[in-house]
């Protein structure tokens, strides 16, 4: 099919009316299966005669494409090439190769968030039996079980974690490979920093066009196929998260913690796939690395990551296990991917309070659309102080070092005996931030989350209150 013969109407039809084959999928033998055999996934190619598009036509494909912005599934570069032009009336115009390729985006975009509702209810659906085989390794409730907790991945969460692998996988790398080559004659992948930067400037310069062949190539790659679907539910390697969270976190309460996990290990009771150990150079991990490195000599394909990778320039303190877990379904067995965390009570509440920067730097809505919390937000400027810091560089390294003493300062008083505690609370003023304490000393940072915490809570009774 030749796109740049086909009009508005073959856009509408392919992308919204037949965005999917109507031929039955093939069964997979992938143990993490979660769709039914009569899902169905290739691009239906159909026969339209060419029609011209009018401004009403034009102004959807617009409204697609602002879409297709705001979830941020293309990158900067890509969406230059889907801008339509502007007449002197101010009438705006799409090529059918854009708008095939709009279309197909926002498609994209459609099943994530259908796929991220589906997932969620999965880990809701077998979040508690995955938390109890957790719990039954370390020796249910007269063991360590009794500090197992767990939680099921919100449907926002998996949705942005699908669009962030999609990016990484698909659009910087292989969509961005047809650019490239265009450019420099050379693969994505072969591009230095400074070449990238210099590709970005080449596009949005208007150095570089695209013809309806590349256009297709973008377009087969937004195509969505069985092989596609499967590798975005692997993408979710955290569906449900399990956390064990030690009361004290010294040493002889790790070493059960140890001795626990390499039995479940041993005899099969538990499948591990990977292990991070995050933590600073001069932080104590959760797990040695003689264990994690007996773990790897026992088990076929487990890595092991404690190289830069999990080296936090905040000095992020926990153990990251990525498990297998068996559940039992009405057909049998079921093998749901999850997350096991190793974390103390005090560490996993900095963590927790911490994860407020994080969602503002990813520009996340972190009132819930909630007025009061916006407002309490706002009226403290949590927002623009963190990113008055983050967008400097000097502010930004300044914080990095704050975060890293207290994570080694915690760990350090859990680590050492009481007669050893001799490192002093990190406190913010002395690397040059005293101006930022009321929003970002981690002190201010608790005080925030208990406030937030009761705010949201108020709005959710005050909502039952008005649905009965």
């Amino acid at each position: 099919m030749n796109i740049s013969n086909i009009g508005f109407n073959s856009y509408v039809n392919l992308v919204n009316k037949f965005p999917l084959s109507f031929g039955m999928a093939t069964k997979s033998d992938n143990k993490l299966e979660r769709t039914p055999s009569t899902d169905k996934f290739e691009l239906r190619e159909v026969d339209l005669k060419r029609k011209k598009l009018s401004q009403a036509d034009m102004q959807k494909i617009a409204s697609d494409l602002e879409y297709v912005k705001e979830e941020e599934l293309l990158n900067e570069e890509l969406l230059y090439f889907l801008q339509p032009k502007k007449d002197a009336k101010g009438r705006i115009s799409f090529t059918p190769s854009q708008a095939l390729v709009i279309g197909m985006a926002t498609n994209k975009i459609k099943h994530f968030k259908k796929l991220a509702n589906t997932l969620h209810s999965e880990a809701v659906k077998y979040g508690e039996d995955c938390a109890n085989q957790m719990k039954e390794v370390f020796g249910g409730d007269k063991g360590l079980g009794k500090y197992v907790e767990y939680r099921a991945k919100d449907s926002e969460s998996i949705y942005n974690k699908l669009v962030k692998e999609y990016k990484d996988n698909k659009v910087n790398s292989e969509m961005m490979d047809i650019v490239s080559r265009k450019a420099f004659k050379l693969p994505i992948d072969e591009l230095d920093k400074e070449d990238k930067a210099l590709l970005k400037i080449a596009v949005m310069d208007g150095d570089i066009s695209f013809d309806s062949r590349d256009y297709r190539k973008i377009a087969d790659i937004l195509k969505h196929s069985r092989k596609d679907h499967l590798e975005s539910i692997n993408y979710i390697k955290d569906l449900v998260g399990t956390r064990l969270v030690l009361p004290v976190g010294d040493q002889k309460e790790l070493a059960l913690v140890e001795k626990y996990l390499t039995k479940a290990i041993t005899n099969g009771d538990l499948q591990v796939t990977r292990v991070s150990n995050y933590h600073a150079n001069h932080i104590l991990p959760y797990i040695s690395h003689d264990v994690a490195k007996y773990w790897k000599q026992i088990v076929p394909g487990l890595r092991v990551v404690e190289t830069k990778e999990v080296r936090k320039k905040n000095g992020y303190t926990t153990t990251q296990i990525n498990v297998v877990h068996k559940v039992k379904t009405k057909n049998g067995t079921k093998d749901v991917l999850g997350e096991f965390q190793i974390r103390t009570k005090e560490l996993n509440y900095i963590g927790n309070v911490e994860h407020l920067i994080y969602d503002i730097l990813q520009n996340k809505n972190i009132s819930k659309n909630i007025p009061e919390l916006k407002e309490y937000y706002d009226k403290i400027g949590i927002e623009k102080d963190v990113k008055e810091v983050f967008n400097d560089p000097k502010k930004e390294q300044a914080y990095f070092n704050y975060e890293k003493a207290m994570y080694y300062w915690v760990r350090n008083n859990e680590t050492q005996k009481d007669t050893d505690r001799k490192y002093p609370k990190p406190r913010l003023y002395e690397y040059g931030l005293g101006e930022y304490w009321n929003t970002l000393s981690f002190d201010s940072l608790m005080r925030i989350d208990k406030t937030a915490s009761a705010i949201k809570k108020k709005y959710k009774e005050s909502n039952k209150m008005e649905n009965k």
